[in-house]
């Protein structure tokens, strides 16, 4: 397998970190028993040859939406339906709204659900960036296309709930945007600053073989085995390019978009945000399960990585409790970050309590 294939993996594995940068995947690459620098040739089990389905399908009911942000960008926008205040999903980095895809129809018996993909990710638009310091990728107009999306639905305030890197744009929507903002509950969620550039970009990363990248489907079960949750099929569809065969390609998004969303982010303005705020945050977090297949010297360079993870994470909980005025923290010991897929009951109890509490 090629060094494109292998980063494949590494984009998808290493996202559980909460570094979410994807230098990391460029650094970090898996080990691989099964190389080949053919993958139409490899993908050639029976397993394949006998499937006829296809590998990429989207089985959520939702209207899926073109919505213009700037002149030459949209993102795209997924409408669940439902009725009540509105509520809006946004997506960790190196995801689309599809991850939500399972997830949204815990909350439309009470809330209008909509979902936003990024600019720069699945089938958002990918605009070049611009000159510094405004990059089309900065947490400013990030925050700006959500609103945009809220002003075509005319929605006048909604609910935002957001993963990982989504709490920047959690974050500034509350602290600059107060009167389009009901509630605001960050799923491991954080913002980024001087602390999260010590993590080091070389971590490493889960054993992989070529039939992880014959299908979403493979890919998502290369997912939940190594990493303790699975992927979302539409997901890994619309992040990843899928060729003819159905084998699942090179990221959509380059290394400069992702870096250029960390870097356009920073840190939050927490004691400015005056709208009930619930965070669940996985802490500590669990150990992967591809841990154990690292050598000693692998697991040493891992933990060295995760203490400095824990340093990060504790600051930003920290500013986090202490800023907001209106906040309820929990933490979820033991849980992975994809936290709303691994602990999907705990998480929709907590959500649904705190939405419909008053």
């Amino acid at each position: 397998m090629t060094l494109r294939h292998a980063a494949v993996l590494c984009r998808r594995a290493l996202t559980f970190l909460v570094v979410l940068m994807l230098p990391v995947c460029f650094h970090a690459m898996p080990v691989f028993a099964d190389a080949s620098d053919d993958m139409e040739a490899a993908a050639k089990p029976t397993e394949m040859t006998t499937s006829k389905g296809r590998a990429c399908y989207d089985t959520s009911r939702h209207k899926v939406l073109s919505v213009p942000v700037a002149r030459g960008v949209h993102v795209e926008v997924l409408d669940w339906g439902g009725s009540g205040d509105p509520l809006v999903f946004l997506a960790g980095l190196g995801n689309s709204a599809h991850i939500f895809d399972e997830f949204a129809y815990q909350f439309t018996d009470k809330f209008r659900v909509i979902g936003i993909t990024r600019r720069g990710y699945g089938q958002s638009s990918r605009p070049k960036q611009g000159p510094e310091p405004n990059t089309g990728y900065d947490i400013t107009t990030r925050a700006a296309d959500d609103i945009k999306v809220l002003d075509h639905f005319k929605f006048q305030k909604a609910i935002f709930v957001g993963h990982s890197v989504a709490g920047v744009e959690l974050g500034r929507l509350g602290a600059v945007y107060p009167d389009r903002v009901i509630k605001l509950a960050f799923l491991d969620a954080y913002d980024y600053g001087p602390l999260h550039e010590k993590i080091p970009t070389d971590i490493p990363g889960p054993p992989g073989q070529a039939r992880d990248l014959y299908s979403p489907q493979h890919l998502d079960a290369y997912t939940v085995r190594n990493m303790g949750y699975r992927g979302v099929a539409a997901d890994t569809c619309n992040v990843f390019n899928i060729n003819g065969a159905g084998n699942v390609l090179a990221n959509k998004t380059t290394r400069e978009i992702g870096d250029a969303v960390i870097k356009g982010s920073g840190l939050a303005d927490f004691a400015s945000i005056t709208a009930p705020t619930l965070g669940i945050f996985t802490y500590p977090q669990a150990t992967p399960p591809y841990y154990y297949f690292l050598t000693a010297e692998q697991q040493k360079t891992f933990d060295d990585a995760m203490a400095l993870l824990a340093v990060w994470k504790d600051d930003v909980i920290d500013r986090f409790s202490a800023g907001i005025k209106d906040v309820q923290v929990v933490k979820i010991p033991n849980a992975p970050h994809y936290i709303f897929r691994s602990n999907e009951a705990e998480v929709v109890h907590l959500l649904r309590t705190f939405l419909l509490g008053g």
